[in-house]
């Protein structure tokens, strides 16, 4: 623990749960997922597989007895080509406007970057935050690529959800927006996935590592992010080539209209959040095996963001849209 003055600056205990929601509902969002669901808080921040102290990887900077600041961090594995150290997704953070001259947002950032020796990225970073990260020198990347995929025999319903959402566009930009987006012919037979296991970690990451930089998405880390989240209910796509693996990971969402009314589901999608081919064919065959789910599903599109140029190009060859390729393209909804 560090102390400056009357502000101290520490890793928060387990006890400390009712202080930090009562802070995040107050200052930085009524009602907050992480006020509503202890539960999610503990998945992010509590013990994980990159996390095994006693207390939350959240620190906290107090003024008297009283919260004036936070910053939250989720441990996980970085993989540099193959190499790894320790890294964190950091989250939530905040020093009240009074205190912003004290150095206690610094002092939080420090918790991490010195104290605790990670590697630290922050995502989703809104614009007025960015010129600060850039006065901390950190790197700043602020495209990353989106893919659209619709299904099949679903233009209709993105084009009707596509007025919904902007009902003042005109005819020719609903066109050429529907009309780049396309869409995948049908299939008559769907790829099937196989179970994801512990073969994973052999015949999967393995031929991933040496050219991925983000997290290390081996059976330990997929297992912890995606099938214990105490909300999503995520799917694994999980398609043999040879003595290797191809996987795919996915959950259904509900796009709902907010617009002072009762609340309305105007569309239904897949959200991607994993996808590691093991090449072009596999690409087409976890597309295919997205596709059949799709469809069983009555999903519209499925979108994904990613960075990595060669499955970029294999999503394409599949049938996937880079949306950043038109000005148009970038304003294709999320929700």
């Amino acid at each position: 623990m560090e102390t400056t003055m009357t502000i101290e600056v520490s890793l928060a205990s387990r006890t400390d749960y009712d202080a930090i929601s009562a802070f995040i509902d107050r200052y930085w969002a009524p009602r907050h997922i992480y006020c509503r669901s202890k539960a999610l808080f503990e998945w992010a921040f509590g013990p994980s597989p990159d996390w095994r102290q006693d207390g939350y990887c959240f620190a906290l900077a107090r003024s008297a007895g009283q919260v004036i600041g936070i910053l939250g961090g989720t441990p996980f594995t970085l993989n540099r080509f193959g190499a790894e150290s320790k890294s964190c997704w950091l989250a939530n953070w905040m020093v009240l406007p009074e205190h912003r001259r004290s150095g206690a947002g610094l002092r939080l950032m420090r918790i991490f970057s010195h104290d605790l020796g990670f590697d630290v990225f922050s995502i989703g970073l809104g614009k007025q935050v960015v010129p600060l990260y850039r006065a901390m020198r950190w790197r700043v990347m602020e495209n990353f690529p989106r893919w659209v995929l619709v299904a099949p025999g679903a233009g209709a319903r993105v084009r009707r959800f596509l007025s919904i959402r902007f009902p003042d566009w005109k005819e020719d930009k609903l066109n050429e927006l529907a009309e780049m987006l396309g869409g995948v012919k049908d299939l008559d037979d769907p790829f099937e996935s196989v179970p994801f296991d512990a073969s994973w970690d052999e015949k999967g990451w393995p031929g991933f590592a040496p050219e991925i930089i983000g997290a290390k998405r081996d059976c330990r880390y997929l297992e912890w992010r995606y099938l214990k989240h105490p909300h999503f209910d995520y799917q694994f796509i999980v398609v043999p080539e040879g003595d290797r693996l191809g996987l795919l990971v996915w959950r259904k969402e509900d796009i709902i209209r907010r617009d002072g009314g009762p609340d309305e589901v105007v569309e239904r999608a897949a959200r991607i959040v994993d996808f590691l081919p093991s090449s072009k064919e596999n690409a087409r065959q976890l597309t295919s095996a997205l596709i059949g789910e799709m469809k069983n599903h009555g999903l519209a599109f499925a979108d994904f963001y990613g960075t990595h140029d060669r499955f970029g190009r294999w999503m394409e060859a599949a049938g996937f849209r880079r949306l950043d390729q038109r000005p148009v393209g970038k304003q294709f909804p999320s929700r």
